[in-house]
């Protein structure tokens, strides 16, 4: 009662949380230990304020560990906070609790991540409906940008670019309010209901606020971060489109306005502590790694390797000044730079790189697939590419480096349920397999062909319709006009070379229409070449008109089906 009457106790809960905060830097676990431990403690205390400040302290320790586990510990804590700070009236710790649960989410390459990502943001948009953008800023843009980024997977271009003209709208105006404040931190008022003996020095874990009421005490972005990470998920949303508007690039280009050294100087607080200072600096520097990353990826999806090239060994450059270089950003590096090498006919170049992505595929967890699982997946499919055609010397790679891959994508049984998680997490994966497996079946057997027998190649024209059948819903399950164009191009080849029919008219112009969305010009020109070949070959009847590719197409690849072939 002593410690209580005299405030003693906050003192002490600040000096654990500092204590805390410093031990983590070097030995994480134990700082989680002693977290539990005094987490364990307020809750038997009831010292309410402290079991939010103790446990966002937590989620934000386990975050940094990033393994499964620790991810669904934090999601436990947050929870149990968001129900706490609901029973007792604190709307804005319960919001913030449920945004952190939203962005957890997201980070789980799982199959319901986006559903259970939007669920919880769902419940915290309902409550940060009581608050303006003017009252809770911070909120309401990781909220917007929360959305946005939980809509990109799986990717639905007309919603996308609805959140991206509210979350953008939303940054105009919120962005450059006199709330959000230059050392990056904001706070979550409390409930002051018996707690208005709050000590006022806690060590910057609350704060006084004008009212006299406190708040709890948290860091985030500054305002120019702020805007660089919205421009990087607007370039996310544009993506597909690129090769076309050039949207993704603008994006991209003001985000890296947004993070360099003269602006982020002059949006600074004119004094901070050297290690704020050393860890504003390491994020910025992550920050723009990331975005001359995706930005070499943006000009390879439109083939300028040049430009790719450039932006490339910027990012490198970027990341070779990071005190520790993130094993996604160098796996990225090392990925990009394979696919820039194959697009200018450096192939064992290419294979070099790619083989070093690849080796560990034999040891990836098939269940929980990571970053660098995903990118040593393309690096295969990639290799396989190169050496698939029997003449190439390190052909006999191809059959070990799709036992390796198909465990990641086992053929589901006949009228199981249970659908490959592969399959719903990425589709686009999933299509590129399914193509490269038709590319590798039809190759196969027309070294055989003159040997089957009538039956046997009816089967196997049979499953190679039925693999690119596979290919073709995958690709449309991820909306992605590319993979599309790349499906009916080879279904072209594969069934229709030489053929002249209303079906192989329909195949080559829905190829030209998906083309026609991607603005890949090398694309556009494959398949206008293959559906103008199919037009001149045709004799028009008496009745029968002539069509030019940018007439009405006759078919389109849309949400109700496919070519059927």
């Amino acid at each position: 009662m002593s410690c209580e009457r005299n405030r003693f106790l906050d003192i002490e809960y600040g000096m654990h949380h500092l204590l805390i905060r410093v031990l983590s830097k070097t030995k994480s676990r134990a700082a989680l230990k002693h977290v539990d431990h005094i987490i364990s403690r307020c809750e038997t205390l009831q010292h309410t304020q402290w079991i939010y400040a103790f446990n966002f302290l937590k989620a934000s320790l386990l975050l940094q560990l990033h393994t499964v586990r620790d991810l669904h510990a934090a999601l436990t804590g947050l929870k149990r906070v968001s129900d706490l700070a609901r029973q007792n009236n604190d709307g804005e710790i319960s919001i913030g609790a449920l945004l952190m649960q939203s962005s957890i989410h997201l980070s789980f390459c799982k199959e319901d991540s986006s559903s259970e990502a939007q669920r919880a943001l769902a419940s915290a948009r309902a409550r940060l409906s009581n608050y303006s953008p003017s009252e809770l800023p911070h909120l309401h843009v990781l909220a917007h940008q929360l959305d946005l980024a939980s809509s990109l997977t799986p990717y639905d271009y007309h919603q996308t670019q609805a959140k991206l003209s509210a979350m953008q709208q939303l940054m105009d105006t919120q962005l450059s309010g006199i709330r959000w404040r230059r050392d990056r931190s904001y706070s979550l008022r409390l409930n002051t209901t018996g707690r208005e003996n709050l000590v006022t020095d806690t060590g910057g874990v609350f704060e006084r606020q004008p009212d006299q009421g406190f708040g709890l005490t948290f860091s985030w972005l500054g305002r120019l971060e702020a805007y660089a990470l919205g421009f990087l998920l607007s370039a996310f949303a544009s993506f597909q489109k690129n090769a076309r508007d050039r949207k993704c690039e603008l994006y991209l280009k003001e985000a890296l306005k947004s993070t360099s050294d003269e602006h982020i100087t002059q949006d600074a607080p004119q004094t901070m502590p050297l290690v704020a200072a050393s860890e504003k600096a390491a994020s910025l520097r992550q920050m723009r790694c990331i975005i001359q990353y995706r930005l070499a990826l943006a000009f390879c999806f439109r083939t300028d390797w040049s430009s790719a090239q450039s932006a490339l060994q910027q990012a490198q450059a970027t990341a070779s000044c990071m005190k520790t270089a993130s094993t996604h950003l160098a796996s990225t590096a090392e990925y990009l730079q394979g696919v820039i090498y194959q697009g200018q006919g450096q192939l064992e170049l290419a294979l070099s790189k790619f083989r070093a992505l690849h080796v560990g595929l034999d040891t990836a967890n098939v269940t929980s697939l990571t970053f660098t699982t995903i990118i040593s997946i393309l690096a295969a499919l990639n290799t396989i590419l190169i050496i698939h055609h029997p003449s190439h010397p390190q052909h006999n790679f191809v059959s070990t480096l799709m036992e390796k891959l198909r465990r990641f994508f086992p053929a589901p049984n006949p009228g199981d349920s249970n659908v490959t998680t592969i399959a719903l997490q990425h589709p686009d994966l999933n299509s590129g397999f399914h193509l490269i497996m038709a590319i590798l079946q039809q190759s196969r057997d027309s070294q055989t062909i003159s040997d089957l027998k009538k039956d046997s190649v009816n089967k196997n024209i049979l499953a190679l319709k039925q693999v690119l059948q596979a290919a073709i819903n995958n690709a449309q399950k991820a909306n992605n006009p590319l993979l599309k164009t790349l499906c009916l191009c080879y279904m072209h080849h594969a069934f229709f070379g030489g053929i002249v029919d209303h079906q192989a008219e329909r195949i080559a112009q829905g190829s030209v229409v998906q083309a026609g969305e991607t603005g890949n010009q090398m694309w556009i020109d494959i398949a206008t070449d293959k559906y103008n070949r199919v037009k001149s070959q045709q004799r028009p009847g008496p009745t029968q008109q002539q069509s030019r590719v940018n007439d009405q197409p006759l078919v389109h690849v849309h949400s109700s089906g496919h070519p059927s072939v």
